[in-house]
């Protein structure tokens, strides 16, 4: 049963996505990441800078959010004059005072993050904090329903990192970060998400070689959440869905439906042949997986 009610604001979803210290920590980050730029020029638009608080960088966040919402083509076009107007962004910030905070918005102190090349370095590490600080806030605020549904997002970047890809089929965007996301199948609550850091990635890499990315990917998001062994149903396209995986689930009170490649692993050579459209069954396991 949902427990959600879509009854809140930009300015409520900025102020759970700024709960506890990490809206003073963002504050913080963002203000050493502008006093550690060398040489700054006489002319630079960063000495118009003021230390920013927190009620105005919950402010920040609901304007991105409703950017989001709102759709337009640059920045600039959200402070249009005349029949085109939004009010709301112009009472909100001056155009110039959020692109400054756009510019120097930081989750975490640079000194800190080990360099390309390193064998720590993590590409995901500038934002791996909000992404952890969000999964746990869509958690908080929802009980989903029985059905579950779990798919790929781009989310457009035109930065220079190892983890952008290039999907053509993407219609909003081609280049980006890809994310594996949790959503609930009836009210679309995106439940949880995390970053495909890349095939080159050593994360879970033997786990990858032995089982496969989609079971490791479902897997793996539905632990984030603690949605196993609770009874969920989770619906996926042949990407995820294989034998191994559907056994896997089902042994931890999980179920699964979906399409799935004739190539897979266990599938039987009869269903191999079966004509497109033509509903035919089989099943022959200890698991109760159905073809």
């Amino acid at each position: 049963m949902s427990e959600y009610e879509n009854n809140s604001d930009e300015n409520d979803c900025s102020s759970s996505c700024e709960e506890s210290d990490s809206g003073s920590d963002i504050v913080v980050r963002s203000h050493r990441f502008l006093q550690n730029l060398p040489n700054l020029k006489p002319q630079s638009r960063a000495k118009l800078w003021k230390p920013v608080t927190i009620p105005e960088m919950r402010g920040f966040i609901a304007v991105i959010l409703e950017m989001g919402i709102t759709r337009r083509p640059t920045i600039f076009s959200y402070w249009m004059k005349g029949s085109r107007c939004i009010p709301w962004f112009a009472k909100m910030f001056a155009r110039n005072r959020f692109q400054l905070l756009l510019k120097f918005f930081h989750l975490v102190d640079n000194k800190t993050l080990a360099p390309p090349g390193h064998p720590e370095y993590d590409p995901c590490a500038r934002f791996q904090v909000l992404v952890n600080h969000v999964n746990l806030v869509f958690r908080q605020h929802y009980i989903p329903n029985q059905q579950l549904s779990i798919d790929e997002s781009l989310v457009g970047t035109n930065a220079h990192t190892v983890i952008k890809q290039y999907i053509p089929s993407k219609k909003h965007h081609q280049w980006g970060v890809k994310f594996w996301m949790l959503c609930d199948s009836l009210s679309k609550y995106c439940l949880g998400f995390f970053c495909y850091r890349g095939a080159k990635s050593k994360v879970d890499k033997d786990e990858i070689k032995e089982k496969g990315l989609g079971f490791v990917v479902a897997e793996k998001i539905l632990l984030m959440g603690n949605y196993l062994n609770k009874g969920y149903h989770l619906f996926t396209d042949n990407f995820y869905t294989s034998v191994e995986l559907a056994r896997s689930l089902y042994q931890k009170a999980t179920y699964l439906t979906g399409t799935i490649r004739r190539n897979r692993k266990l599938v039987p050579k009869e269903a191999k042949t079966v004509p497109v459209n033509e509903p035919k069954y089989f099943t022959n396991d200890p698991a109760n997986v159905f073809l």
